[in-house]
């Protein structure tokens, strides 16, 4: 988990971000959403994730990589804890969904749909009839 740093210890003084912090932060971000589209949660917990996408969205396009690492970190504290009842567990909602996706897609990653919904040989299979 990448936690936002200052620079020479100074907490009153805003990170300075190279190219290197603003890569590993968005292939962070790209680990942390990808595995989230995997999670089962409660529905409420969703809404919550919901929330801090849209906080996401916005950091990456405004260019606030100190934003985009908090959110990040508050992302990763609302995956799954503990066990909870197999009934009130389900997968994310569509919207939740969506908003992992067109984040992976920003970040250059594989969108999530790819990576959880289909097995490896649908999306080859998927390729074969394309070509004609």
């Amino acid at each position: 988990m990448i936690s936002p740093m200052t620079p020479w210890g100074n907490s009153n003084m805003p990170q300075q971000w190279d190219l290197a912090d603003i890569a590993a932060l968005h292939a962070e971000a790209v680990e942390v959403l990808s595995t989230a589209g995997q999670w089962r949660l409660a529905e409420a917990r969703w809404q919550m994730i919901e929330r801090v996408l849209a906080a996401m969205e916005a950091a990456l396009a405004n260019g606030d990589s100190g934003r985009l690492a908090e959110e990040i970190a508050a992302l990763e504290r609302a995956g799954p804890l503990r066990i909870i009842p197999i009934d009130s567990a389900i997968g994310p909602t569509p919207v939740v969904h969506d908003l992992l996706n067109k984040l992976v897609h920003s970040l250059g990653g594989i969108s999530v749909g790819n990576r959880v919904d289909e097995p490896e040989d649908a999306r080859a299979g998927n390729a074969d009839t394309s070509r004609s």
